[in-house]
């Protein structure tokens, strides 16, 4: 009786699922992607959360007077989070315009770069936790929701600035 290490059994799944070529470009390409009118359709709805989020804030005012004359704001873990948000920013800038745009890396920017996507990572998981402890005290459990969704606003905006866009993106290659 063979021993079988369960290599051949994964193999098969991921080859019925059509996923099973090992590589990530042409596994890529296999997967439909969303219709575009959907897509846009999401991507408004989000904006359109995110701007209701700031429009009604906690009730009385809307989110950055919530935020910056609430005195429940817990400051010290809040600006811990701005600054956080700043080396993110200062890390993006980092890998879109230098190394995209002026060094002309549009493939490899992990080796010009390695530590940049596990600093962003902690960073972002830092901020997220930061401004849920320091906004707590004034929007209680909603600010996961509210930082939820402005994490998916983000990632709609980050995803139509032009080194990210598709159409960018297949230009660049």
């Amino acid at each position: 009786m063979a021993v079988n290490d369960g290599e051949d059994d994964q193999e098969h799944e991921r080859d019925e699922n059509g996923v099973g070529s090992g590589d990530i470009a042409l596994d890529m390409k296999m997967k439909p992607a969303p219709p575009r009118k959907r897509s846009r359709f999401e991507s408004a709805l989000w904006l359109l959360a995110c701007v209701a989020v700031l429009v009604i804030g906690d009730g009385k005012r809307h989110f950055f007077q919530a935020v910056l004359k609430d005195a429940r704001v817990q400051k010290q873990p809040f600006f811990v989070a701005c600054v956080c948000i700043i080396v993110n920013v200062a890390v993006w800038l980092y890998l879109t315009v230098l190394i995209r745009l002026v060094l002309r890396n549009t493939r490899h920017f992990e080796l010009a770069a390695p530590g940049a996507n596990a600093t962003t990572t902690l960073l972002s998981f830092m901020a997220f936790i930061l401004f849920a402890i320091a906004l707590w005290p004034v929007f209680g459990f909603f600010i996961i929701p509210i930082l939820w969704v402005f994490f998916m606003t983000l990632v709609v905006i980050l995803s139509t600035i032009p080194p990210y866009s598709p159409k960018s993106a297949e230009d660049m290659e």
